[in-house]
């Protein structure tokens, strides 16, 4: 893995070493993610892709809270797949950016200031 770095033998994440990051969580196995990192992974796909393109980040990949606000604010919307999904975006970690999908089909409410865009692309504002 060459995105993180190695000091003393012991991987870095987000400048802090694992051990410094297990001690502060309290047990292991957990998940640790570099907020740079994500921002930087973004920013050169959208370098990729062509002026133009929307894109979206789908909360089943990883609806951890904390993930979910970053990518919301990284992004031109946020696919929300289950009732569960638009409850973590409802709590302001998507809210405003979001595109939920599927949603008002399965007779769930978009958050406030939220945007439902159904599989026919027609959109319903919340």
């Amino acid at each position: 893995m060459r995105q993180f770095p190695v000091e003393d033998g012991e991987l870095v994440v987000g400048s802090q070493r694992l051990s410094t990051l297990a001690a502060r969580v309290g047990q292991t196995p957990f998940y640790a993610y570099d907020r740079q990192l994500l921002v930087d992974r973004v920013r050169s796909l959208r370098a990729a892709l062509p002026v133009g393109v929307k894109l979206h980040y789908a909360m089943k990949a990883n609806p951890m809270p904390a993930v979910v606000g970053l990518m919301a604010r990284l992004v031109d919307g946020v696919d929300v797949a289950s009732a569960g999904e638009l409850r973590i975006a409802g709590r302001g970690y998507a809210t405003g950016r979001g595109q939920f999908r599927r949603a008002r089909e399965k007779g769930w409410r978009a958050p406030t200031g939220g945007c439902i865009r159904r599989a026919d692309q027609s959109r319903v504002r919340a």
